[in-house]
Order: structure tokens, then C-alpha cells, then sequence
């Protein structure tokens, strides 16, 4: 399971290299890429106790994506609990 502090941190370094495959509007769901990822403000552990979207959906560009899913692959196996 991933973290949503990591994929933001990994996001924000990641979202400014961009990469010359990327066209605007290529995005892709983050769970495709790493289907442990968790999307917990989306779920009833946020500020509010209550679900705040009925789909938990990420998408980012393409290539953001790929970087967050090597990330996750690197520290996945570091941590002894999830990311």
C-alpha cells in the first residue's frame, strides 16, 4: 500500500521533467500503474470521517505515473510498512 504523502512528494518532484511522449490530456490512473496505491482523502479517513467522492480516481500524466510506479517499486520492499 502506498501512501499518499509519498506519491504527492514523488509527484511533486517527478511533475516537473516532462517527457516528449506526453501530449496534454494523456493521462493515466495511478492504481493501473500501482494497484496498492491508496487514495485516502477519497476514502472516510480525511479531515471530514465521510467519503467525499463516490469513485477514488488519480490520474496523472503519463509519464508521472511511470516515475511514481519505479518509486513505489523501489521503496516498497525499504519499508517495513506501507508506503
Amino acid at each position: 500500500m502506498v501512501r499518499p504523502a509519498a506519491l504527492a512528494l514523488i509527484a511533486v518532484t517527478a511533475a516537473g521533467r516532462a517527457n516528449a511522449e506526453d501530449r496534454p490530456g494523456d493521462l493515466v490512473e495511478v492504481q493501473a500503474a500501482i494497484p496498492d496505491a491508496v487514495l485516502e482523502r477519497a476514502t472516510e479517513h480525511n479531515f471530514t470521517g465521510a467519503v467525499l467522492y463516490p469513485n477514488a480516481v488519480c490520474k496523472l500524466r503519463r509519464a508521472v505515473v511511470e516515475r511514481l510506479a519505479k518509486a513505489a517499486a523501489l521503496l516498497y520492499p525499504l519499508s517495513n510498512q506501507p508506503l
